[in-house]
């Protein structure tokens, strides 16, 4: 029977969680416009990030920082950006060559102005795609709210409707 003491079992265990494979990540940080003044928004740097769920939703009217830790660490060649956005394929919107924070393994940068659809950021290095992540932006809460109980606008009755349906059915 083999017997293994407390500190062998200890020195194993710290063997194995020391080369633990890393697994590229995304994480967002998405702050409102409108609570930041021109200088705030100018100097502005998220505090800390937060891992989404899919599907990620981010409204239209927020600025959305985002961090990326890839798997290969490089810190003399430059990590390539690419924000796509969703029409009849994915269209390339941007792109952006980064390199890691100084004394960190991230890479973070923001996006704002983001009309609503779906897209597709992706991080490459030397040709080589790391990573992607798909996230949807949304028109901002409150616009267009429809009122369904208010009374439909009728026609002025000197003017002929350009609708059939509505002119045959008075």
């Amino acid at each position: 029977m083999i017997r293994f003491s407390r500190a062998g079992v200890s020195l194993i265990f710290l063997f194995f969680y020391s080369c633990e494979i890393r697994e590229p990540s995304f994480s967002f940080f998405p702050v409102n416009q409108s609570d930041l003044d021109h200088v705030q928004s100018q100097y502005f740097h998220p505090p800390s990030f937060r891992i989404f769920q899919d599907p990620i939703t981010f409204e239209a009217n927020k600025i959305i920082w985002f961090a990326y830790r890839p798997d290969e660490i490089n810190r003399e060649l430059p990590y390539a950006l690419s924000l796509s956005r969703k029409s009849l394929g994915w269209v390339e919107l941007d792109i952006r060559a980064h390199r890691l924070e100084t004394n960190t393994e991230y890479i973070t940068n923001y996006y704002k102005d983001l009309e609503p659809g779906e897209y597709l950021l992706t991080v490459a290095l030397k040709n080589k795609k790391l990573g992607s992540v798909i996230f949807h932006i949304i028109p901002e809460r409150g616009e267009e709210i429809i009122d369904y109980d208010a009374p439909l606008a009728e026609a002025d009755s000197e003017e002929t409707p350009s609708d059939d349906i509505l002119y045959f059915s008075h």
